[in-house]
């Protein structure tokens, strides 16, 4: 005859194993390159060091998103500089109207 599952552990396992799977998913994405701002900044200089403005300016914002709570001050106003050397355009508007 067959002996009866035991549903409390096998759930109580499964749950064990559910909570095991997200703290290590929590903990490798965490670990991912990526993560640090600094890393964006850095990326942002050597791209303005070669005249991507537009590029850095993206990369500064990237750093100011992932900030966490360092300041947010230094990011944007590179940031701002960035824009401010991106060649102007001509809007499609201003285009028309001459």
């Amino acid at each position: 005859m067959a002996k009866r599952l035991n549903k409390g552990l096998v759930g109580g396992l499964a749950a064990s194993m559910a909570m095991l799977i997200i703290i290590l998913g929590f903990i490798f994405i965490n670990s991912l390159p990526g993560q640090d701002p600094e890393e964006h900044a850095r990326a942002a200089d050597e791209l303005m060091k070669a005249g991507k403005y537009e590029s850095a300016m993206n990369m500064y914002h990237r750093a100011y998103i992932k900030r966490g709570d360092r300041p947010a001050a230094p990011y944007l106003i590179k940031a701002s500089k960035a824009a401010l050397e991106v060649p102007k355009r001509e809007s499609i508007g201003m285009a028309r109207d001459q």
